[in-house]
């Protein structure tokens, strides 16, 4: 199969270049793409992102957040994590999850790692999940991709998406957390991420007997112009939320704190908060549900306060 060497570890490029190539690159021709990303995490396109992710954790960790373009579940990525992207011409076959999984399932035999799949499409080792994919159609075109964790920080996985807020409300899909575990612990051969990448393009390529596709200097242009006019826009990872309403009972600091707050398009919509029975009037309508926002137009809260009443799990 043909395929791109995308060299980036950027995530808003890299699902840009996803979008870009379902759109643009195919014609008669099949292909794939091998890539990785620096930390980041990468949110289904119908999900609601604050009731996926430690908000407060990925902040401090200073991990990137990124909607891609297909629906699923909310995935941590690191430069531990491969992630495969195949974009196929349209017919009944390429609609069907098992046909696209079973290529890396192989590939990954050749290594003598066996694996099995879940009904949910996962790829399992060991029953416990290396790998989750998605599908997005467009026109003629299905593209398919996912993750595989190969040598991904678990700790940091865990952590990023450890989201216990029962007071989110809102119909946005939701992910379905599995036990996970990583490719390398359980590989006997000695293999690092980048050679683990390499092999899967090998394998998928034919043994490199199948064309590379090169980018040229408009692809760069036009995906890069996505980039910054899509996938690096707040309005894009956090605003596509679907409407969500937030009520939350605190006990902050010995003061006790009543608080909702409806928010839709990422911009708060209403938001009443009634401190040890007194309301407190705050004009924030219209402004973004946004730490840094938020700390910039209310007096009187610290940004710790601020976490904790709008944001703390």
């Amino acid at each position: 199969m043909k395929f791109i060497r995308n060299n980036s570890l950027n995530p808003y490029f890299n699902i840009a270049l996803e979008e870009y190539c379902l759109e643009n690159k195919v014609n008669e021709e099949n292909f794939f793409i091998i890539w990785r990303n620096k930390p980041s995490i990468v949110v289904g396109r119908h999900q609601n992102i604050f009731q996926e992710i430690d908000y407060e954790y990925i902040k401090k960790e200073n991990i990137l957040v990124v909607r891609r373009i297909s629906g699923g579940g909310t995935v941590y990525h690191d430069l531990g994590n491969v992630n495969y992207t195949f974009i196929f011409n349209r017919n009944d076959n390429d609609i069907n999850y098992e046909i696209h999984n079973y290529k890396i399932m192989e590939a990954l035999s050749i290594l003598n790692i066996n694996t099995s799949m879940s009904k949910r499409h996962d790829i399992l080792l060991d029953d416990k999940k290396i790998s989750g994919n998605a599908q997005r159609i467009h026109k003629k075109h299905v593209l398919h991709h996912g993750t595989i964790l190969f040598d991904t920080d678990l700790v940091k996985l865990e952590k990023s998406l450890d989201v216990k807020n029962n007071a989110i409300y809102s119909k946005a899909t939701k992910s379905v957390r599995s036990q996970v575990t990583n490719i390398k612990e359980n590989m006997c051969e000695d293999m690092n991420t980048e050679e683990f990448q390499e092999h899967l393009i090998k394998i998928l390529s034919n043994d490199y007997s199948d064309d590379e596709i090169l980018l040229t200097d408009e692809d760069f242009f036009r995906i890069n112009k996505k980039v910054n006019e899509k996938f690096m826009k707040w309005e894009w990872n956090y605003g596509e939320s679907p409407k969500f309403t937030v009520n939350k009972h605190v006990d902050n600091d010995n003061d006790i704190w009543d608080v909702k707050i409806i928010v839709n398009n990422g911009l708060i919509l209403e938001c009443n908060l009634i401190k040890n029975g007194k309301e407190i009037l705050y004009n924030l309508t219209g402004l973004r549900y946004e730490i840094d926002v938020l700390d910039a137009n209310i007096c009187g809260l610290t940004k710790n306060d601020i976490y904790c009443l709008f944001f703390k799990n």
